[in-house]
């Protein structure tokens, strides 16, 4: 985000703000207060090599790539303070006006910014609505003063409405990732770590069923499979620790890049490992699990992506991963066209949001 809105002429600024509990749920460690706490932190043990070199390097992308205030914030910090010289705020993207995520935090609603223009962009709530919120009648205020409002997808759009009344206008726009061309990304990838032609598995919690058929992909594709570790996926890590390859070399989101761009195939079953993958234009296969009644786990940012760029058939249950025809390369060039189209639409609204 702060780069596009630097190549448009602003002078972006990130506000440095992390909630407490972000401490709790993203630390290294758990205090040892609960037993699976305790065990959880055994299993950290064992790739701790792993977890200080990805600590390390996200650290570094954050000093040399984002453009951080000055200030630094916790829960209850008044960010008002920041704002006294700036013309604009932006909230987005990702879900951060998720009313039941662990993590939501309503000072990410902007409720105590005065006198000062308040824009969302492709902001997401996941699966959830407003209804359930303890906190909808302030999220309401909060939200009404915002002179633009744009969800990642539709039914996030769909609920905002909901919230304000059908009246209000809320857009649909394309995910900051996507108005990125590969060729910037290209820029700040580091070498490649793995020499040999692989297969990139990105999962955000290492499903069973999406872990046991990446494998079984691999025993049919003879490729090996390399990945990242997310914070759920250590215990399957170890399980399957050697058939699910680490690679050396950088362990932020410059390695998550590399590794990405430079694979055979990509299975995920993440958002933004699908967006990247369109991005990067890799044959990707986007995988869910099913449900016991047999229908799709969907995720509603994958869907309304794959729809909009013509690629329905890329979204797998992971159950026939193994079924797919992955031989069948994807065409990127009517692709491609798309994901700029819905880019130049969504840079094209923001600019004006900004600006105007």
């Amino acid at each position: 985000m702060a780069y596009v809105l630097d190549k448009m002429g602003a002078q972006p600024e990130i506000i440095d703000y992390e909630p407490n509990n972000y401490r709790e749920m993203y630390a290294l460690f758990y205090p040892p207060v609960k037993k699976n706490y305790v065990s959880t932190d055994l299993l950290h043990m064992a790739l701790l090599p792993y977890y200080l070199r990805r600590n390390r390097d996200f650290d570094r992308f954050r000093k040399e790539q984002l453009p951080l205030g000055k200030g630094r914030y916790r829960s209850g910090d008044d960010i008002s303070a920041f704002t006294k010289d700036k013309d604009v705020m932006i909230c987005g993207s990702d879900q951060i006006w998720n009313p039941l995520a662990r993590d939501f935090d309503v000072t990410f609603l902007l409720g105590e910014v005065r006198d000062v223009k308040k824009v969302s962009y492709a902001v997401s709530i996941g699966k959830s609505t407003f209804e359930k919120a303890k906190d909808r009648d302030y999220i309401r205020l909060c939200l009404r003063d915002f002179s633009y409002l744009s969800m990642r997808e539709k039914t996030g759009a769909e609920a905002l409405r909901a919230l304000l009344g059908e009246e209000r206008t809320v857009h649909v726009d394309a995910d900051p990732t996507l108005l990125v061309e590969k060729e910037e990304y290209e820029k700040i990838l580091p070498p490649r770590a793995v020499k040999e032609p692989y297969i990139f598995f990105y999962s955000v919690r290492f499903n069973k069923s999406a872990v046991r058929s990446v494998l079984e992909l691999s025993e049919k594709t003879s490729l090996p499979v390399f990945t990242c570790v997310s914070r759920e996926g250590t215990m399957d890590l170890l399980r399957f620790r050697s058939r699910l390859h680490l690679a050396r070399g950088d362990a932020g989101p410059r390695g998550f890049l590399s590794l990405l761009a430079n694979a055979e195939l990509v299975v995920t079953d993440s958002f933004h490992g699908t967006a990247l993958s369109v991005v990067f234009e890799k044959n990707f296969c986007a995988v869910n699990d099913l449900t016991p009644g047999g229908n799709r786990r969907n995720d509603a940012r994958i869907m309304n992506l794959l729809d909009a760029v013509g690629l329905e058939e890329r979204h797998i249950p992971a159950e026939k991963l193994k079924e797919a025809d992955i031989e069948n390369r994807i065409d990127f060039g009517p692709v491609t066209e798309k994901k700029r189209e819905l880019a130049s639409a969504s840079a094209g609204r923001l600019k004006k949001a900004v600006w105007e």
